[in-house]
């Protein structure tokens, strides 16, 4: 189950909410786990968790919660560079491994900053992200 929300604060600023939450019973194969980890866009990859690597972590049950500010600080219309974005991201995910309760969730955090141009030829960004994880468990 994904939600994703777009909030316009001003003309060139904008804040993403997005949360994605997944339940799996019993022992299930490597291949039907929830995978998570890294900076892609694509729906069919796994769940966005900025500051890991792709495909960095895996899991029986998991949820995210991230949030996104973007700002447009640069806007040309006709030129080469379209426009040009300034991002932060924040995001939270308690993963688990286990097939039955207690389920002993882990909470993994990530944070990351952006630079992104959209130009004539397509996007180009530069972005780096940061990660932490931390013991949380939930019965």
């Amino acid at each position: 189950m994904q939600v994703r929300r777009y909030f316009r604060l001003t003309p060139d600023s904008s804040i993403q909410v997005y949360g994605a939450a997944g339940y799996s019973r019993g022992s299930v194969p490597f291949y039907d786990r929830y995978f998570l980890g890294g900076f892609n866009y694509s729906e069919i990859g796994p769940q966005r968790l900025i500051g890991f690597q792709y495909d960095e972590l895996s899991a029986n049950q998991m949820g995210v919660l991230a949030a996104e500010f973007r700002y447009r600080w640069y806007y040309q219309p006709l030129g080469f560079a379209k426009s040009g974005f300034i991002a932060g991201y924040y995001n939270a995910a308690p993963l688990s491994l286990r097939e039955e309760a207690p389920y002993d969730f882990r909470l993994y955090h990530g944070m990351g900053a952006e630079f992104s141009f959209d130009t004539m030829i397509g996007p180009v960004r530069l972005a780096a992200g940061w990660a932490r994880a931390a013991g949380l468990t939930c019965t």
